[in-house]
């Protein structure tokens, strides 16, 4: 058998017949044939098998980005959710090789250490940090007295002079004992109260609907009517409101006018609470009419599972999102 290689002459390349070479060249020049032959044959391979695999994150919301241009997709519950426990730099690096250019900031106590550093990666890698979480509680907060962590909280968003949505959910206990109207003479204090230290840093104020009395969109719509604000909005998520399949197409014009982000989940009568998107039983009923309502702002892609890695989760979240869409008739933005 005739072995030939190639040896590059100029910006050509010239065969050579290594049974005309001197014999220890003839060994080399098979030897290095058979390792070319070798790398060739990997790369073969490797490209069969990228083919099988899911598309590069990026590509998945670049789709999303071009079925539905109009509402900017974000990243929720992705700091206390992951069992990688990212830092700020890896957390960027994750948010950045997802395709996600915003998310909100959910924290416990001991993140509050890297929260300062947390804004500052955000900046450097042009990821905006849409909004930021707040829980009040009973046995921490009052009126004019908010917890250590809160006052932190807002100290270190001063400091750092992040401007930026205050997402804010109240805990049942800080309703116990009030009736109905009571209730709603306390929230539309408390509500009022933190809408004006959110003002004092150059922030706004959006009810959660977490669950329990004040967690009822209704409840917050009573709210926010009794207040008279029209600089007050409304976040809801899918995940809290399995109980509202039913009613979201009535509560859903109910909202519309205060309602700034809405956070997807799977959806089915009696939960589970949290289920990728689209493996539910009514998330694409929901979508669908969520996309062809007057709604304009943002998407949410949930985490918010704490034994798994946080980047698995939204991938997943994002491939059911983009599947499903594929399916559905959207309403072309303006018309």
């Amino acid at each position: 058998m005739t072995t030939y290689f190639y040896l590059p002459m100029t910006t050509a390349y010239k065969p050579i017949n290594c049974l005309n070479l001197p014999y220890p060249m003839q060994s080399l020049g098979i030897l290095l044939f058979l390792l070319m032959s070798t790398a060739a044959c990997n790369n073969n391979n490797d490209s069969r098998t990228k083919g099988t695999l899911t598309a590069n994150p990026p590509t998945v919301i670049s789709q999303l980005t071009r079925m539905i241009p109009e509402h900017p997709l974000l990243a929720w519950c992705i700091v206390p959710y992951d069992s990688v426990e990212r830092g700020p730099a890896a957390r960027m690096k994750m948010l950045s090789e997802l395709g996600f250019t915003q998310y909100v900031y959910d924290w416990r106590e001991q993140h509050l250490a890297t929260f300062a550093e947390e804004i500052q990666q955000a900046r450097e890698a042009d990821i905006q940090i849409s909004g930021v979480w707040m829980w009040i509680d009973q046995s921490s907060d009052s009126l004019g007295a908010l917890s250590t962590a809160n006052e932190e909280l807002l100290g270190i968003m001063e400091e750092q002079g992040l401007q930026t949505q205050i997402w804010l959910g109240i805990n049942h206990n800080f309703f116990e004992a009030e009736d109905d109207a009571g209730k709603i003479a306390k929230a539309v204090e408390m509500v009022s109260y933190l809408n004006q230290r959110a003002k004092d840093i150059g922030c706004t104020l959006a009810l959660y609907n977490h669950g329990d009395w004040f967690g009822e969109p209704d409840n917050q719509l009573r709210i926010l009517q009794e207040l008279k604000n029209d600089d007050i909005g409304m976040i809801y998520n899918f995940h809290h409101a399995h109980h509202q399949i039913e009613e979201f197409p009535a509560l859903l014009k109910r909202m519309q006018p205060y309602l700034w982000a809405v956070n997807l989940n799977g959806m089915q009568q009696e939960g589970p609470k949290i289920l990728p998107i689209g493996s539910g039983e009514s998330e694409a009923d929901m979508i669908q009419l969520l996309l062809n309502s007057d709604y304009s702002g943002p998407i949410g892609i949930l985490g918010h599972i704490e034994d798994e890695d946080v980047k698995v989760v939204l991938q997943r979240n994002l491939e059911g999102l983009s599947s499903m869409l594929k399916t559905m008739k959207i309403k072309e933005a303006g018309s």
